[in-house]
């Protein structure tokens, strides 16, 4: 059985949960990334270095050093195969853009990267005339290739521990710390533009029974199987969190305040559907109340739902 108490509603905004403000460590390695291809360009004195990622369209460039080929981060320069191996070149040949401009190139070097989170990368470097000195500009963007290498695999590492820190172990889904961030920050944006949203507190009745019936092993499954159910429930604009122990909180966005009971009463019956027992209280953001007291609202409202249903 799935209980739940809903407060009055009233009209809920907007969240995104996937795009997270890139902060000042993110800065930092775009900044090291610039500062290399840069480093390379005057030492080299071509019109171009790029860092490209590969796609099946072609070679995406991510950063770029531009004199006069005009590419831009986010541009495909098309031939995918082009673009594999490394290479070296004085030979006349045209490039195109998907976006269908032509790029004239007589001097080509490709240092082609090691994988990083299963992307391939290059760095490039393009020059409209045939160059003497083209085992220098090799031998000088090879090391600073090696280099960028380094730094795109740090930088992988670096977002692999803020993933960690932030996601709880046994369901994936965000961690305690990373639902209190997600909240100051869209508290910040609510009172900013006078935004409202919805907090609602999922807590799992059985969960003690279970492990001292069939051992904890059970309770983790069980545990896994209510956060899926949640996950699959919620929008991508939703953020749902393990709060700790049976405890999960969901914050709702762009949602009038009926909707956010009608998708509370989705998350029972699914959960019920899934053979979950819980209670779910929701509570709404105002303009004369924070998302704390939503979240301490939804909570009360919870333990209400939580002994209703334990009444005969």
């Amino acid at each position: 059985m799935c209980c739940f108490i809903v407060p009055s509603a009233v009209p809920i905004r907007f969240l995104m949960r996937q795009n997270r403000p890139r902060d000042a460590q993110a800065r930092r390695f775009d900044e090291a990334c610039g500062q290399l291809l840069r480093q390379l360009r005057v030492a080299t004195d071509v019109q171009t270095v790029a860092a490209v990622r590969l796609v099946d369209e072609g070679a995406e460039v991510e950063f770029v050093e531009d004199f006069g080929f005009r590419l831009r981060p986010g541009e495909v320069i098309e031939e995918p195969s082009r673009w594999l191996l490394s290479d070296i070149r004085n030979s006349p040949e045209r490039l195109t853009t998907l976006s269908g401009r032509s790029l004239a190139v007589s001097c080509a070097v490709v240092v082609a990267l090691p994988m990083v989170e299963g992307q391939q990368r290059a760095l490039v470097v393009l020059d409209p005339v045939p160059r003497r000195d083209l085992p220098m500009i090799q031998e000088l963007a090879t090391g600073h290739a090696d280099m960028l290498a380094t730094t795109l695999a740090f930088e992988a590492q670096m977002r692999e521990v803020e993933r960690l820190a932030l996601t709880d172990d046994l369901t994936g889904l965000g961690n305690r710390r990373y639902w209190s961030e997600m909240l100051g920050r869209e508290e910040s944006r609510c009172a900013r533009h006078g935004l409202e949203a919805a907090v609602a507190v999922v807590d799992i009745n059985d969960l003690k029974d279970i492990n001292d019936a069939h051992g904890h092993h059970a309770g983790d499954e069980y545990l896994v199987r209510a956060a899926a159910v949640l996950r699959s429930s919620l929008r991508k604009s939703d953020f749902v969190a393990r709060l700790g122990g049976d405890e999960f909180g969901v914050l709702m966005t762009h949602t009038e305040g009926i909707s956010a009971q009608r998708v509370t009463e989705i998350l029972g019956k699914r959960l019920e559907h899934a053979e979950v027992d819980a209670a779910v209280g929701v509570a709404i953001r105002s303009e004369h109340s924070t998302l704390d007291d939503a979240w301490r609202a939804a909570d009360e409202t919870m333990y209400e739902a939580k002994r209703a249903g334990q009444e005969p």
